[in-house]
């Protein structure tokens, strides 16, 4: 469990107590200390982890921090040939985009 204390760490996503407001552990699997590659994940983007941190936790700051990320410049460019492009996607979102072109534009199954 994240300390009162660390609550009010900065990070560039807003302070830890923001982005874990919405964190409710659901699993047992949750309460497991976070795994290295987590930690390493999320050292990464400069989110300041501790030993507190469990495996529920880094799971949730991770997912938060993808669905923050800017689209890759394969995802802008796929998106500014058709016409689709906007400064404000995340990579998540363009994700979705792409997906739904890509699946409209298969073969239909006879």
């Amino acid at each position: 469990m994240i300390p009162r204390s660390d609550g009010e760490v900065m990070t560039h996503w807003g302070t830890l107590r923001v982005l874990m407001a919405d964190y409710r552990p659901t699993r047992r699997w949750h309460y497991h200390d976070a795994t290295d590659r987590q930690l390493e994940f999320l050292k990464g983007f400069n989110v300041p982890v501790t030993q507190w941190l469990t495996k529920g936790e880094a799971s949730h700051l991770i997912g938060k921090i993808q669905q923050r990320l800017p689209p890759t410049q394969a995802q802008q460019c796929f998106l500014r040939k058709r016409g689709l492009w906007h400064y404000h996607l995340t990579k998540t979102e363009a994700s979705q985009i792409i997906g739904h072109i890509v699946g409209q534009s298969e073969p239909a199954e006879s």
